[in-house]
């Protein structure tokens, strides 16, 4: 019997073990992945107090350290089942059961996809959601990079040092990025002249059998299509909340997201949340932070009846 079990190993998941492990509590982290979640992927972290630049590598290398230092138990299963209604919460995974007084969602957010023929077939066969994970498999080539946030530009940037062409397809008139990554992206567009940004454009079909072989742009402006011959697509067109394993038990917003009142109560008694996949104006690796904090503060004080 665990006094925590969080759901989920990124910043507000391990920040809320730590937490709860100082306090006193037998904590279990669950993580299906890697520790660090979505900041793994993160090619830079310039707004990060104490840092003026990690990648995300490092920056999950370091989590992982104070995780060990403050022998915080971390398990690598995936939830498959979670019962939550009752005092003591049940919990299962691919490969054990377990039970807890409290529980601390922290299950973070998944890719968005474009929800084309063919596109899931073609996932890891030039289509990515990483860029850095999987650009060095793309060097001298050609990519397109979906979308015009804050992902879609620190993904171009770095392609752009790595390959021969990249596209930016973004389906608004304006990119949604940090201006900052904006200026960056000028900067890197007149120094390597390899990139080229597609206002208005939305990518409307893929082609390829055994892999990526292009794709069909449509310039919502003109109405007309342009077919792009392509290596590689990097998708970074958002996020939804990887709470379905939980709509039946909690309250959700219309969005899929986890509301939660001051306290980062959800709707049960003795379950909480945080991070991404909670219901918020901001998601930040800070921020994710702060909520486990929180998270496991409140899990204490449920836990001693305060």
């Amino acid at each position: 019997m665990y006094d925590v079990i969080i759901i989920g190993g990124g910043p507000s998941g391990i920040t809320a073990g730590i937490y709860a492990i100082r306090s006193g509590l037998k904590t279990l982290v669950l993580e299906k992945t890697n520790l660090g979640g979505q900041v793994i992927n993160t090619y830079e972290i310039k707004n990060f107090p104490t840092y003026t630049n990690i990648s995300g590598t490092d920056f999950c290398s370091l989590l992982y350290s104070q995780a060990e230092y403050n022998n915080l138990e971390i398990k690598y299963e995936e939830v498959v089942e979670a019962n939550l209604s009752e005092n003591i919460k049940k919990i299962k995974t691919n490969t054990n059961a377990y039970e807890s007084k409290t529980v601390i969602i922290c299950s973070g957010a998944k890719p968005k996809n474009l929800n084309l023929e063919n596109e899931q077939e073609l996932v890891g066969k030039g289509i990515s959601y990483c860029a850095l994970c999987d650009g060095n498999f793309f060097k001298n080539k050609t990519v397109a990079v979906i979308g015009g946030g804050d992902t879609a530009l620190e993904d171009s940037i770095y392609l752009s040092g790595l390959c021969k062409k990249v596209y930016i397809i973004n389906r608004s008139n304006k990119l949604r990025g940090q201006q900052i990554l904006q200026d960056s992206l000028k900067v890197h567009i007149q120094e390597n002249k390899n990139i080229e940004l597609m206002y208005n454009a939305e990518v409307n079909k893929i082609y390829g059998d055994n892999f990526l072989t292009s794709i069909d742009v449509l310039d919502k402006t003109t109405n007309t299509i342009k077919n792009l011959e392509v290596d590689g697509m990097f998708l970074a067109i958002g996020r939804t909340p990887d709470t379905d394993k939980f709509n039946k038990q909690i309250k959700l917003n219309d969005y899929g997201y986890i509301v939660v009142n001051n306290k980062m109560q959800t709707s049960l008694k003795g379950v909480f949340a945080g991070g991404d996949c909670i219901e918020k104006e901001i998601r930040q690796i800070l921020t994710a932070c702060s909520d486990g904090a929180l998270c496991a503060t409140f899990a204490n004080h449920y836990i001693k009846g305060e």
